[in-house]
Order: structure tokens, then C-alpha cells, then sequence
């Protein structure tokens, strides 16, 4: 892709930057020429002879700027489309995925969004991929991120606690202003409460003045009662007198009646005295008027003297009444006193409260405005503090979930076959800002240690070496001669069950590899071990596919630096907090071992005996209907004559040097040497006393060179090959072998011998009796 396509032009537009102050009228001129030529891209294609020759703008002084972000895109779009094509993950690893994946649960990625949760996190939470780190490792991290969520979350309480108080500090400023105003007017009215309660005293002083001089000053007796008591004496004195008049006109009465005159002519004196009844009954009624009389003077006495005490009586009550008048003028002026002091102090009052007003003002006012620390900022924290805190627990929560995937990848399902969910997804409540929900994640992954702690039960720890040669020896031999330099490599059930049938949940824990042969000093091997997919029986029930658990996800790749026992790593560490490459997988799985001889120049790969893989695995013992049955499976593919269950790959230059030599050194005859072997039972790798046996042999060179016309002939018995001119050769028996071999394949330069080998492959028949 040249430069005129990686930019993207529009008329009328400015190139990036174009705007600057140091870029001339010139320095756009590509503007005007894409206006005026016609976009060719556009338009409808025409005949050949309608055009006109364009000019080429590619010498113009003016040209295309190279955009070198947008040609990064397009060289990111190509390389992910490339992987994409090449079925290979982002770090450019090819992946061999599973051709029908599990459905996703839809209700899962309900509950997902609704915690807050990623589609890609669930996703991959069900996908069963191998976590990086161990459970443990995991474990302790993921309580120090929900730690760090629960400080969040305590964070927050305490924020929305200040933004509430100060919230609750503003209220109750406001309140407290507005209280102060009515409070300032009652103060006023308090004011002029004690003005009139003062004005009230000093006119309570004013009658009491009056009424002090007015007794002070009253008469004690009034001309009018003197005048009354001079007529009441008076009155007694007539009284007094008409009694006294009376009690002697009744004297009188009782003296008789003397009569002096004449009698007669000329008057002669005569001298009469008469006595009777009407002189005393005028004297009793006389006495009846002088005790009546003297009855109303002594009334009147009486009454005269009642009045004159009821006058003492008055004039006593009036003086009491002048020095009362004086005590209250002495009580009121001192009441007055108190009232001008009460004025004094409602008026400071009021000083004071307009004062504590304007105090109250001042503080809302900085409250609100001037204070850093106000509603304002407490609700920015909160919002800051509720953002970080639930970004804190999506992160404590998915990370979670990776170690609630470490707890299932290392411990498996439980034993009825199901895997218990600990990490809930309901744990964030949004009414209520997802307060306590890092305590309940908390208790999640305490939970899950706990059941870690109960289940981690050690299982069967189990160390297998296999040979390339005995396993697959046409892929060896592939690889040896160096026609192929990357070669697949097969681990099926039976071949773990012919150790241990009957074990299921077969896990590795560690590969290595060592590859014998002869390489120059201080050489490494160079050699990769690629993981390409696997499989795990999770349970024990024959026909139940569903306990295969098939991972394709899982790949894993180790580079080799020597040739013994070699696991890519600089030191082995059972106990690193990561896990080895390779574990968890399963142990019944397919490789690819690329050996390239162009990156091993120092290998001598005629002299690679044999590719061994030593593979350390757990596993699980199995019910006894289980171990019978895999036993019989076992069994099976043991006695299998197709498939020899002893192979054995000999180099007769290095194991048979005696014989080698005299095959090559002896004279032909007719075009043929022979070589005779008579220990090859002796140098393989078992024994099988009192078994059947089927032996096949296949005879080849290790370059690859056509062996045509080969014999054999096992104690004087010739044996035909499987097929005419290959030397392959079934039902061989134990014995004195007898190989015809062309002398072609020696010529006079040794260099140009071939280096031949001999596959030797055993099968088992059946037990003799």
C-alpha cells in the first residue's frame, strides 16, 4: 500500500497541521489540485480513448504527506486479519477450537449486567481456561483487592457521612438564621415590654405618691363632724336637761296642794291642802320621762362615743395606710430601678443577637462559598469515591472469578460431577451504592478457601516416560531424516491405561523432554513442544461422552535448551506461584514437537536415538467396574496385531557393531551381502514368559534410502514380506535372523554406506495355558 492510499481526502479540507502560522499560502496547494482533478476512483469507467492523459503529480514539490498512524491501523488491521485467516489468537499462536462450543447460558449474562459485570468476563469465566497463577497465589490477591474494595467502600460511607453532616450543618444554619430572626423580633418586643412594664412602675409610683400625701395629709376631723359632734353634744345637754326637769316636776307632784285666799266678801284668807290620786300619777309619768329621758341621753353619750372611736379607729388606718404608701414608693422605686436595667439589658439583647445574626450570616456565607471542604466537594467525592469504588469491585469481583476458575481448575467438580458457584453476581446493590458488598465478596472467597482447604485432598502423583519411537516410530523417523520438522504426537487413553487402568482425571503436572543423540559442545537442542489440545474424564460413568471434558483453549508451548530432561524452564518449582507449563491439562492429549534442522546446525540427527517425553500427571483411582473395564480396553490394544504394544527401533551400526562390520566388509556374492543376527530378543525391552507372541520387523535407512530385495530368513525358514520389495516382514518368530541385503547400499566410499536400522514391533497375543 503506497502513500496516496493510505490518505483519505476530502475537497474543500485542510491536511492536518495546515492551519499553522509557519505553513504559506503555498504549503496547501494540493487543496486547489483536488478541487480541479477529477477523481478517477469516482467516476464511471470510460473507453480508453475518452481519457486524457492525466498528469502525474508525483514529482510536484507538493506531494502527499505520509500519514505514519494511519498506516500503523491499516498494518494492525492486516495482521489481526491475518491471524483471524490463520485461526490464531491475538499473540499469533495458532488455536485448533472446538467445532461446537457450549451455549451460553442466557440468564447468566442477565445477572452479569446486572452487576455491573462484562459480557467478555462471563464468557470467559465459562470458557475453563488454565488461570496463570495458582489458587492460592490468586487467593491472597484477591482478598487484598476486595480489602481494598471494603476501604472504598468504607471511604464512601464516611464521605456521604460529611456530605450529610455538612449537608446537615448548612440546614441547620439556614434554620438557625431564620430562628434568629424571629428571635430578634421577640427580643424587640421584650424591649418594649420592659419600657411599658417601667412606665407601668413609675405610674404605680405616681398613685402611690398621691395616695401617701393624701393620707399624709387628710384631717383627722372634718369641720362637719366637729359641727356634728357639738349638735350631738348639745342634743345631750337638752336631754340632760328635760330628764333633770322631769325628775323634778315629778318630785313636785308628790308635795300636797296648799289653797291661801279669802273666802267670801272681801276675801277672807283661807288656807286649803289637797292630796290625791292625780298628784302621784302626774309624779309617775313624770319619773316614766325622766328615765326615758335619761335612757336616750345615756344612747346618745353611747353613740357620741362610738363615733369619736370610730374617728381614732379611721385616723389609725389612714397613718397605716401613709407608711404603707411610703414602704411602696421605697418597693416601686426600687422596682423602677430594676425595669431601667431590664430595658438596659433587652436592649443588649438585642445588640447581641443581631450581632449572633450577623455571625450566623458570616458562617453560612463561608460555609457555603468560602469553605473548601463543603457540600460541594463532598458530593464530587462521593461521586469520585462511588466511581472508584465500584471500578474497585468489578475489579475484586472478576478477579474473583478468575480464582473461583483456579479453584475449579485445580480441584476439578466435586464428585457427582457439578461445579458449586461461590462468587454470587448479585452482590452490588445500586439503591444503595453498593455499600457491604465488598464484605460480601469477602465472605464469597472466605467460603471458597474453606471448601479449598476440604477438598485439596493429594492424589495419585504418577511419572510416565514415553518413547517417540516405541509410540510412533514413522513420525521419529520423519523427524530423524529430517523430511519433516514438525511432527504430531498422539497420547491416547489406553496407552496411560496399560500402567494404571481404571484411573480417571488424568491431569498433567510437569513435562520434559530429552532427545539422545550427539551434539557439539556447549549445543543446545533446539526444539519446541507445543500443547495443541487435550482431554480430562472428569468421571467414572464408560458411557456418559459428556464426563470428556475436551480443552482446545489451552495452549502452551515449551522451548528446550538441552537434551536431557529438559522442561523449558530454568528451574523446575513444584511449588512457584505459577503454574508449570503444561498443568492442569489433560494428560490424554495431541502435540506438535518441532525439531528444524536448519536451527540446529550443531545437531548430529543421524545420531538421535529416540524423542522421550517424561511426563509427571495426577490422577484419580476409579471404582472396580471402571479398572475392569479399562483393563479389558487395555487388554485389547495389547493383543492388537496391527498395533505392536513393544516397539523397538535398533541401529545396527551402534548396537550391532560386530555384525555391522562384517556386513560391510565382507565380499559380495550375486550382487548381496548378508547380515545375521541372532540377540535381538536379548535387547528388547521386556520379556513376556509364557505369552504368545507376534513380532513384526521392518528393516530401513535412516536417510530415507529404498531398500529393494531384501531377504529373511529366520532358522533356515525364508519369510516373505508383507509386500513384495518392502521390507516389512508379520508373524516373525524369535530366532536366528537372516537379512539378504543388496550391495548397492555399500558402496566403496564408506562415507556413502547406508546407515541402517531395524524396527522391531511385538504384539501379545493371548496368555498360553
Amino acid at each position: 500500500m503506497d502513500d496516496s492510499e493510505a490518505m483519505i481526502f476530502r475537497p474543500g479540507r485542510e491536511l492536518q497541521g495546515s492551519n499553522r502560522s509557519d505553513i504559506d499560502v503555498f504549503g496547501n496547494a494540493w487543496i486547489a489540485l483536488e478541487n480541479i482533478v477529477q477523481d478517477i476512483a469516482g467516476a464511471p469507467p470510460q473507453p480508453l480513448r475518452c481519457l486524457p492523459e492525466m498528469p502525474s503529480f508525483a514529482g510536484l514539490y507538493f506531494c502527499i504527506p505520509q500519514n505514519d498512524r494511519l498506516l500503523k491501523y491499516w498494518d494492525t488491521i492486516e495482521d489481526r486479519l491475518f491471524k483471524i485467516r490463520h485461526c490464531q489468537n491475538i499473540e499469533g499462536i495458532e488455536r485448533k477450537l472446538a467445532l461446537f462450543a457450549p451455549p451460553i447460558d442466557p440468564g447468566l449474562l442477565v445477572r452479569a449486567a446486572a452487576a455491573g459485570l462484562s459480557i467478555g468476563d462471563i464468557v470467559a469465566q465459562g470458557a475453563g481456561e488454565a488461570p496463570n497463577y495458582r489458587f492460592q497465589v490468586l487467593s491472597q490477591k484477591a482478598n487484598e483487592l476486595v480489602e481494598m474494595a471494603k476501604e472504598f467502600g468504607t471511604e464512601l460511607l464516611q464521605v456521604l457521612e460529611k456530605r450529610d453532616a455538612e449537608a446537615l450543618s448548612q440546614l441547620r444554619s439556614t434554620h438557625e438564621i431564620s430562628l434568629l430572626r424571629l428571635v430578634r423580633d421577640l427580643r424587640i418586643q421584650q424591649v418594649q415590654e420592659a419600657q411599658q412594664m417601667l412606665e407601668g412602675l413609675r405610674e404605680a409610683r405616681r398613685l402611690v405618691d398621691k395616695r401617701y400625701v393624701f393620707y399624709r395629709d387628710i384631717k383627722r376631723v372634718i369641720d362637719q363632724e366637729n359641727l356634728a359632734m357639738i349638735s350631738h353634744g348639745l342634743g345631750i345637754a337638752s336631754e340632760i336637761a328635760a330628764t333633770v326637769l322631769n325628775a323634778a316636776g315629778g318630785t313636785a307632784e308628790l308635795f300636797p296642794t296648799f289653797e291661801f285666799g279669802g273666802a267670801g266678801f272681801g276675801g277672807s284668807p283661807v288656807a286649803t291642802w289637797a292630796y290625791g290620786g292625780s298628784n302621784i300619777g302626774d309624779s309617775s309619768m313624770n319619773w316614766a320621762q325622766f328615765f326615758g329621758g335619761l335612757g336616750g341621753t345615756l344612747h346618745s353619750a353611747a353613740h357620741l362615743i362610738d363615733t369619736n372611736a370610730a374617728y381614732e379607729r379611721r385616723w389609725d388606718e389612714w397613718k397605716l395606710q401613709e407608711r404603707l404608701a411610703a414602704q411602696e414608693q421605697k418597693q416601686i422605686d426600687r422596682q423602677i430601678a430594676a425595669a431601667e436595667i431590664r430595658v438596659e439589658i433587652s436592649k443588649a439583647e438585642v445588640r447581641e443577637h443581631e450581632k449572633q445574626m450577623q455571625q450566623a450570616e458570616a458562617m453560612l456565607e463561608f460555609v457555603k462559598d468560602r469553605k473548601f471542604t463543603n457540600q460541594e466537594l463532598y458530593e464530587w467525592m462521593s461521586a469520585q469515591t462511588s466511581g472508584l469504588y465500584f471500578q474497585a469491585f468489578n475489579l475484586a469481583q472478576r478477579f474473583a472469578l478468575r480464582t473461583e476458575r483456579a479453584f475449579h481448575f485445580e480441584l476439578g467438580p466435586k464428585s457427582d460431577g457439578t461445579f458449586v458457584s461461590y462468587i454470587g453476581s448479585s452482590g452490588w446493590d445500586s439503591l444503595h451504592k453498593g455499600l457491604l458488598a465488598g464484605q460480601a465478596l469477602l465472605l464469597d472467597l472466605k467460603r471458597m478457601e474453606v471448601d479449598y482447604l476440604e477438598r485439596n485432598r493429594r492424589e495419585l502423583e504418577i511419572t510416565k516416560h514415553i518413547s517417540l519411537v516405541r509410540l510412533n516410530s514413522d513420525e521419529f523417523l520423519k523427524l530423524k531424516r529430517g523430511k519433516k520438522a514438525k511432527i504430531s504426537i498422539e497420547l491416547p487413553e489406553w496407552l496411560f491405561d496399560m500402567d494404571f487402568p481404571g484411573h480417571f482425571y488424568r491431569r498433567i503436572k510437569s513435562v520434559s523432554l530429552s532427545v539422545p543423540g550427539v551434539s557439539g559442545p556447549f549445543a543446545g537442542i533446539n526444539c519446541t513442544l507445543t500443547l495443541n489440545s487435550s482431554e480430562i474424564r472428569t468421571g467414572t460413568n464408560i458411557d456418559d461422552e459428556s464426563e470428556i471434558v475436551r480443552t482446545y483453549s489451552r495452549v502452551e508451548s515449551i522451548a528446550t535448551s538441552s537434551a536431557h530432561g529438559d522442561s523449558g524452564l530454568f528451574e523446575l518449582n513444584f511449588q512457584d506461584g505459577r503454574l508449570l507449563p503444561f498443568e492442569g491439562a489433560g494428560a490424554v492429549s495431541k502435540w506438535t514437537l518441532e525439531l528444524p534442522r536448519e536451527d540446529n546446525r550443531e545437531l548430529d540427527f543421524t545420531s538421535i536415538t529416540d524423542v522421550i517425553i517424561h511426563l509427571k500427571y495426577t490422577a484419580r483411582r476409579g471404582p472396580g467396574a471402571f479398572q475392569e473395564h479399562a483393563r479389558e480396553q487395555a487388554n485389547a490394544r495389547r493383543n492388537d496385531e496391527k498395533t505392536p504394544f513393544v516397539v523397538r527401533l535398533i541401529s545396527l551400526q551402534d548396537e550391532f557393531p560386530s555384525e555391522w562390520h562384517r556386513l560391510t566388509h565382507m565380499q559380495e556374492e550375486k550382487g548381496t551381502r548378508v547380515l545375521i543376527l541372532d540377540a535381538v530378543q536379548q535387547r528388547m525391552p521386556y520379556y513376556w514368559p509364557g505369552m504368545t507372541k507376534a513380532i513384526s520387523l521392518q528393516l530401513g535407512a535412516f536417510d530415507g534410502r529404498q531398500i529393494q530385495g531384501a531377504e529373511l530368513t529366520v532358522d533356515e525358514e525364508v519369510k516373505y514380506p508383507e509386500k513384495p520389495g518392502i521390507p516389512i516382514w508379520k508373524n516373525v518368530d524369535w530366532g536366528k535372523w537372516k537379512f539378504v541385503l543388496p550391495s548397492s547400499l555399500f558402496p566403496n566410499d564408506e562415507a556413502q554406506h547406508a546407515n541402517l536400522y531395524l524396527l522391531v514391533g511385538v504384539s501379545i497375543l493371548q496368555q498360553d495355558a
